[in-house]
């Protein structure tokens, strides 16, 4: 549904995340990420109302809809009002202009991959990988299995042309939420579902360790330069194992 729309809004970015049961959205939230450069002698202000052009296009949204939240030049961001708009196969609820970019390493909410509530003591994964010479369209298209075999409910990818270098390459970022089984401790959970995990994605579960003291442990796996997409696995209870206590 929004390879499509990645090529058409010259995306940079996309998220998608299974729906949180206990939300009003049912299947799954698409974010498409894409950037526009403040033009020199443009306010941040006028580069935001830019920036939200081509949806306003494409949608036929009215442009004197668009609020800007708070100061423009600190961290405020524009966002365009409108009722949901229901397009094809899926549904245009929000259209956001903000600075800053989207960041694949950052911490999460990850739901169930059957859409059951969660409970606090599932275990969440998530796994690192890279393409090298990747577009976001040929990113996905090779992630796409990938998070389907591992029951992935939450799939971030930031494609990057670092200077100097002739070829984009594309981060992602898999998220999974697996239930505890009833009277397991919290490294035996981490151990269990890490090696799961590694079977499916080519790892050595030989190389799995445990970081981290008292409430907050995480499990890791880290690619030692094997000629994988895969670079690492990190599994922690209930939070995202990024999230900074």
């Amino acid at each position: 549904m929004c390879l499509p729309l990645i090529d058409e809004f010259g995306a940079v970015a996309v998220e998608i995340e299974r729906a949180n049961p206990e939300s009003p959205w049912t299947g799954f939230l698409a974010s498409l990420f894409f950037t526009c450069s403040v033009a020199e002698g443009e306010t941040i202000e006028q580069a935001m109302r830019r920036a939200v052009q081509p949806a306003i296009v494409k949608y036929r949204l009215n442009d004197e809809n668009l609020e800007i939240h708070g100061d423009p030049e600190r961290r405020g961001f524009a966002s365009l009002r409108f009722r949901k708009l229901e397009v094809d196969d899926y549904v245009l609820f929000r259209v956001v202009a903000e600075r800053g970019g989207q960041e694949t390493r950052a911490p999460t909410s990850v739901a169930r991959a059957d859409f059951t509530p969660r409970e606090e003591t599932d275990i969440i994964a998530r796994v690192h990988l890279r393409f090298p010479a990747a577009n976001l369209n040929t990113a996905m298209d090779r992630c796409l299995p990938i998070a389907e075999s591992i029951g992935a409910s939450v799939i971030q990818v930031v494609s990057s042309r670092p200077a100097g270098l002739p070829e984009e390459f594309c981060e992602v970022a898999l998220l999974s939420a697996t239930p505890a089984i009833d009277g397991e401790a919290a490294e035996p959970g981490l151990r269990r579902v890490a090696t799961k995990l590694a079977g499916q994605l080519g790892l050595d579960p030989d190389v799995f360790e445990i970081r981290g003291t008292g409430g907050v442990l995480i499990g890791a796996i880290e690619n030692s330069g094997a000629e994988q997409p895969v670079e690492a696995l990190y599994v922690r209870v209930d939070d995202d194992p990024l999230y900074q206590d």
